[in-house]
């Protein structure tokens, strides 16, 4: 029997970003390599706004005796992993703490702890102190999560509002009474800007300002485009992800929130009948795997990572964009490498075929399932065409130039030869 050359590198080759590219042939990303922030595991996952600080909870792990003695155990402790020096700090929190809100500024935590609202503060993950706040005659609207207010706002009985600051200052401002505060809409060095609305309900569209030197409001109306503007410029410039469970592990892809097609009129918005825009076709896949599925899954505020825990093990992989058109000749250089890869791995089935049978390749029909006990896959066999169709691989003259098989893709074809070798032929 002629020597049949397996080359190992080349059956699991793939192109390096291949196997965590996805994306639409409008925009495509790469998903990075897993960094690992903690060996533990972990729950209560959270970033912060600007995505430096990543805060976790460990579980503990006890062996079944102490969890049988004690099943009310302590709970674990929390964490935070600092993404720019790479390094993690016990965050002293209290034991009871169940709520906690992660402020812009990349240092202050707002927590609640017990069932009294007395029992709220701010935390200094770089110093360690704790400031206690009592915010409970205020309706808390905001929680510091841009970087123009890194406090608290809040609403006393309609009346006031109520500033409280991570240093435990807090300052108010009267209200109006003809208005009622909504939320904020973003701010400045000077001041911080309110959505507002009168008293009486109406449709009309308002805004608070809030002088910082002064810390006091003055309302306006304002047109309907502009309020529109302060509502968009609320929402990040930044792709939106998704975590889709498949079977047993989790897939990323984009978040397609316009899958229902709409038509507007008079201003609102319904489904329609009409079906939607054909996409153009695309190599490149719409996810990729991300890890094992059932764990918790964050992503970042700008789109720039994800956070996910995976076999007792918290990990980051950075999520990078790419130019569709790049990640399509990736996504095609990996698919050609796959294609090849199945075209001599069945190749090497029939070489083991003909082993077992005197050099005797089968013949057109039924080859499948003569080849299938030396396929580990059978699925490996869809979509081959056999092309020598059966014979004493000693009568051919010139295996190098012979062809056995070949598996069709995009623009061509992998071939696999009668020597054991394969290569791509393009179409003509």
């Amino acid at each position: 029997m002629r020597a049949f050359v397996i080359f190992n590198a080349a059956l699991t080759a793939s192109v390096a970003f291949g196997q965590g590219l996805f994306g639409t042939e409008s925009q495509a990303f790469v998903l990075m390599p897993a960094q690992s922030i903690a060996s533990a595991h972990t729950k209560e996952i959270q970033l912060s706004p600007s995505g430096r600080l990543v805060l976790y909870q460990q579980i503990p792990v006890g062996t079944p005796e102490s969890l049988f003695m004690n099943p009310t155990q302590a709970p674990g402790k929390w964490f935070v992993y600092d993404r720019v020096s790479k390094t993690n700090k016990v965050v002293k929190l209290p034991d009871d703490t169940h709520e906690i809100y992660m402020l812009a500024d990349d240092a202050t935590l707002f927590f609640t702890s017990g069932s009294s609202e007395l029992g709220r503060g701010f935390y200094n993950v770089n110093t360690g102190s704790t400031v206690r706040v009592n915010t409970e005659d205020a309706d808390l609207i905001y929680l510091g999560s841009s970087t123009f207010a890194n406090c608290l706002f809040g609403i006393s009985k309609g009346q006031l509002l109520v500033g409280f600051f991570p240093n435990g200052t807090v300052s108010t401002a009267r209200i109006d009474p003809k208005y009622r505060l909504q939320w904020v809409l973003g701010g400045d060095a000077n001041s911080i800007t309110f959505a507002a609305r009168l008293a009486d309900k109406s449709r009309k569209q308002y805004k608070a300002v809030l002088g910082r030197s002064n810390f006091s409001l003055s309302f306006s109306e304002v047109s309907n485009d502009e309020y529109d503007r302060f509502r968009s410029n609320m929402e990040p410039d930044r792709p939106d992800f998704v975590a889709t469970p498949s079977g047993d592990m989790d897939y990323v892809s984009i978040f397609d929130d316009h899958a229902i097609p709409t038509a507007s009129t008079s201003g609102s918005t319904s489904p329609t009948n009409a079906p939607p825009k054909p996409k153009s076709q695309t190599l490149i896949p719409k996810s990729t795997r991300l890890g094992p599925a059932g764990g918790e899954v964050v992503f970042s505020d700008r789109g720039d990572y994800v956070v996910y825990q995976d076999a007792g093990a918290l990990l980051l992989r950075e999520i990078k964009p790419i130019d569709p058109a790049a990640a399509e000749k990736l996504a095609m250089a990996d698919l050609k490498q796959k294609l090849l890869m199945k075209a001599k791995m069945v190749g090497l089935g029939f070489m083991m075929f003909g082993a077992d049978n005197d050099d005797i390749l089968p013949g057109a029909e039924g080859w499948e399932n003569k080849l299938s006990p030396y396929m580990k896959n059978r699925e490996m066999m869809n979509d081959f065409n056999y092309s020598f169709r059966g014979g004493n691989i000693n009568d051919v003259s010139d295996p190098v130039n012979t062809e056995l098989g070949f598996v069709v893709g995009p623009g061509g074809r992998a071939v696999v030869y009668m020597d054991g070798h394969a290569k791509w032929i393009p179409n003509p």
